[in-house]
Order: C-alpha cells, then sequence, then structure tokens
C-alpha cells in the first residue's frame, strides 16, 4: 500500500516542462518485432542484448534506448544496475523527452530499495514541473500509458504482479480527477471498473460499474455491474439487474442478446425455480 500511495504521488507530477516547441510527452519509437516480442515474454536478458546493439549503432539524441535500458534492468529485478542507470540517464539525458518518466522510475527503484525520502525528494522536485490546466490531457496520456502497461497481455515466461491491477486502477483514478473530454472520460469509467472485476473486488467494481452507468448507458456494462452484484451474494438485486437487461434488450434489434442473457442469467444464478415463465421464454 506504502509502494501504491508513494506511486501516486509521483504520478500526479510525472510531465517534465517541455523543450522550446516540443511536447512533455514523447511517443515510444516503433521497436523491432524481435525486442517487442522478447519484452512481452519476460525475455529481458535477450532484449538488453539487441538494446545494447541500438546503443552502440545508432545515435540517440532523445536517450530513448538508454532509458529502455535502465527500464528493462528494473523489469528483470536487478535494482541496484537500474539504479546505476538511471542516475546515468540524469546525468546525461536531463533536457530528453524521456527524463520525466525516467525519473518516476529512478523513484520507484528507490521506494522498492527502501530509500522513501530519495523518493519523497525526487516527487517534490516533480511538483515544482507541473504548469495549469492545458497540461492535464497530457499528464492523462502518461496516466493512461502506465496503466495500459500494467494490463498489457502477457506472453511466454512473463507472469503478473499481483499489484499490477490495483496500480492500474489508482492510474485511472487518477486520470478520472482531470478534465477529460466525454469519450476519453467513458473509456477511463469502464477500464477502471474492468480493472476491479479483474482483481475480484466485486464491491469496488459494482461501485465503479454503478458510476459509469449513470453517465453512459452500456449494454456490456449494466451485465458486468449485474455480475458483480451477483458476486457479491445479493441474489435478488442481481435478478433484477438481469431481468431489466433482458427487457431493454427484448426488440428487434437484440431479440438474440435477451436471450443470450435470460439464458446466462440463469446459469448464473444457479436456479430456473421462481423465475416468471414469461421472463425466460422468447
Amino acid at each position: 500500500m506504502k509502494k501504491i500511495l508513494l506511486t501516486l504521488f509521483l504520478l500526479s507530477s510525472l510531465i517534465a516542462a517541455p523543450l522550446a516547441g516540443q511536447s512533455a510527452i514523447q511517443d515510444t519509437p516503433p521497436l523491432p518485432e524481435e525486442l517487442r516480442q522478447m519484452l512481452l515474454d519476460g525475455n529481458y536478458l535477450g532484449a538488453l542484448g539487441i538494446i545494447q546493439t541500438f546503443q552502440e549503432e545508432e545515435k540517440d539524441e532523445s536517450g530513448f534506448w538508454d532509458y529502455l535500458e535502465a527500464r528493462t534492468v528494473q523489469r528483470s529485478g536487478r535494482l541496484d544496475q537500474a539504479m546505476d542507470l538511471y542516475e546515468n540517464f540524469a546525468a546525461k539525458n536531463a533536457e530528453s523527452p524521456w527524463a520525466a518518466k525516467a525519473r518516476f522510475y529512478h523513484a520507484e527503484v528507490l521506494a522498492e530499495q527502501g530509500g522513501w525520502e530519495a523518493a519523497e525528494q525526487i516527487w517534490a522536485e516533480e511538483v515544482a514541473r507541473l504548469r495549469g490546466p492545458e497540461r492535464q490531457r497530457e499528464l492523462a496520456k502518461i496516466y493512461l500509458d502506465l496503466a495500459a502497461e500494467k494490463t498489457a497481455p502477457l506472453t511466454g515466461a512473463a507472469q503478473r504482479d499481483p499489484g499490477d491491477f490495483a496500480m492500474a486502477r489508482v492510474l485511472y483514478g487518477k486520470a478520472l480527477t482531470l478534465d477529460l473530454p466525454e469519450d476519453l472520460r467513458k473509456f477511463v469509467l469502464e477500464r477502471a471498473a474492468w480493472c476491479s472485476s479483474q482483481r475480484e473486488d466485486w464491491t469496488q467494481a459494482a461501485n465503479a460499474y454503478a458510476l459509469y452507468l449513470e453517465e453512459f448507458e452500456d449494454v456490456h456494462a449494466s451485465y458486468a455491474h449485474a455480475e458483480a452484484v451477483r458476486k457479491l451474494g445479493s441474489l435478488d438485486l442481481a435478478r433484477r439487474m438481469y431481468e431489466d437487461l433482458a427487457i431493454a434488450l427484448d426488440d428487434d434489434a437484440h431479440g438474440h442478446g435477451a436471450s443470450l442473457v435470460r439464458t446466462t442469467w440463469g446459469a448464473r444464478m444457479g436456479r430456473r425455480r421462481g423465475l416468471d415463465s414469461h421472463c425466460c421464454v422468447d
């Protein structure tokens, strides 16, 4: 929990002041497919070999490959080496568009090694870099990029950290404090609820889906909301929610959907007795 709270504070200040004419956010360059797959598979040793080749052969004024090397070493669990690489990055690439993310992950390594005061100092320095509300969409992009990294599908030998969905939920929550356009707010609300369901925190999931449905109509979210309520053991309420959803879908365009909801509802509830016949027959 302490790590999550510190990360939350750090994320509040992730955006560095941009260079003249530059955005503070730098899009990740296209990665060679072999490297991308190694990172997805958790083959960090192989990935580092490719990264170091690029460091030697390419002129890298942005510092991207140095950043990626430090981040990959950190993900491999070699925190002492990662610390050295982040410190070297800060010395060589102070004006890099990757400097803000490097500072964040440097602080994360410090926190993981018990250096809370040093990590908090980095956070305090980053707070000073924030600029007014015009930067909020850029800040939202950082939150969402980091959340996407925490919840990306895993392949090969890679294993999910049990705290990944919790951290992603925190990140989406921070994004919701910003002034987001409607389409982005809809996406973030849904992802926050989904993260709660992936953690099987059904109270939080039910509340999150309810919040989403206060603002947006969505059949899938309505079904997920009913599922979360059922998981909490509120069977009568879940039944009414399934019924309402089936009725909402019971028209020419969605007849199949209504039938599917009713069939699944019966299976989920584990009983068909007591259901009105007109509710269960198309």
